[in-house]
């Protein structure tokens, strides 16, 4: 079947097959948004074809498999973005102004806390599947992992621990413990919990929460809850079409510097994973 979408100046047409969209030559670049499974596999078609690839989150099932495709990506030139897309709101701004303002006051950040839980999912739901790639940690867990690793770098420990379903044959739930010289930041993550994505930042002098940190419309105003402070608001905002302008500015600066940048975040993430998977599994 004709399953493969072109998109070109606002038309789309559909192609018989992945082979054929890597053979076009009127393709720069390719958005893998396929099960957790075949991310490899096909991103390393399409890299090897020469085009550019924007791959859903996780960016492999397997760490060496993360880091063949920074690899090959770097050696061909091309732009490998992992679509984290909760960076690129102005809420993720606003975090990091925060971060920088607190510091200059001389205050130290004492604690980070993010969390990704969700409702169970229908029973045919692919995230149950695990040999497609499924589980919660690999779903859920990447968004408060990879948000520690972006404002605080990879940790120097790991302590983890997670909730495998006999029944469902996959990960239902985990938390870590990340630690980043004296200080440390808790991730949790569920599927069949009660629906909450947050992150919190607590400071000498002040606490801050943003109760939609990673899941949200592009219509919402958000706010970042003060402890002993006014809220901040945030301004409706839309992450997606900001992560996809800015992987296109890249592309068509054609900024090396950029592509390497944005594989690097996509190794971090994934060795950090790699590790809590490791740490929850010998405890």
């Amino acid at each position: 079947g004709k399953h493969f979408r072109r998109h070109h100046d606002s038309v789309q047409c559909y192609l018989p097959s992945f082979e054929a969209l890597c053979e076009d030559p009127g393709i720069e670049a390719i958005y893998i948004a396929t099960p957790i499974s075949s991310h490899y596999p096909l991103a390393r078609a399409a890299l090897l074809a020469g085009k550019h690839v924007l791959c859903e989150k996780p960016l492999t099932w397997h760490l060496h498999e993360a880091e063949e495709l920074a690899a090959l990506a770097a050696e061909r030139g091309l732009l490998l973005g992992e679509i984290a897309m909760y960076r690129h709101h102005a809420q993720w701004t606003q975090l990091r102004a925060i971060m920088a303002e607190r510091a200059a006051r001389g205050e130290r950040l004492l604690a980070l806390r993010a969390r990704f839980t969700i409702p169970a999912l229908g029973s045919g739901d692919i995230r149950y599947r695990a040999d497609l790639g499924g589980g919660a940690l690999l779903d859920v867990g990447f968004y408060p992992l990879s948000a520690a690793v972006m404002l605080l770098g990879e940790p120097d420990r790991v302590a983890a621990v997670s909730h495998h379903s006999s029944e469902k044959g996959v990960d239902l739930a985990g938390q870590a413990l990340l630690v980043h010289g004296d200080m440390a930041s808790h991730c949790q993550w569920a599927i069949g919990a009660a629906y909450s994505n947050a992150i919190e930042l607590s400071f000498e002098g002040r606490d801050y929460l943003v109760e939609r940190a990673f899941s949200k419309p592009p219509e919402l105003i958000t706010r970042i809850a003060v402890r002993e402070g006014e809220p901040i608001e945030v301004p409706a905002d839309d992450q997606f079409a900001n992560l996809l302008a800015h992987f296109t500015a890249l592309i068509r600066a054609d900024d090396r510097a950029g592509y390497v940048r944005l594989a690097q975040e996509a190794l971090a993430t994934a060795r950090t994973i790699d590790r809590v998977r490791r740490a929850a599994q010998s405890g």
